[in-house]
């Protein structure tokens, strides 16, 4: 089985990023401003993202699989 970068077994469905302290706030930021956590901002700004890209043909729909955040959208 192959390793991550820190010598773990990598765990299926999870991606790890690197953010500036920047960035971070950024995040910070908007889940306090939207009450949401960061897993969630993330998912949805993920999947807005590759709408806007692909231009909506074969875009993924959101499951809302983040049962840890309040409902509503961002």
């Amino acid at each position: 089985m192959s390793y991550n970068h820190r010598g773990r077994e990598p765990r299926p469905h999870r991606l790890e990023v690197r953010l500036s302290a920047a960035e971070l706030e950024s995040v910070n930021e908007c889940c306090r401003r939207v009450d949401r956590s960061a897993s969630s901002v993330v998912r949805h700004a993920l999947e807005l993202y590759i709408q806007a890209t692909l231009g909506g043909h074969d875009a993924p729909t959101s499951s809302n699989t983040d049962t840890q955040s309040p409902s509503g959208n961002l």
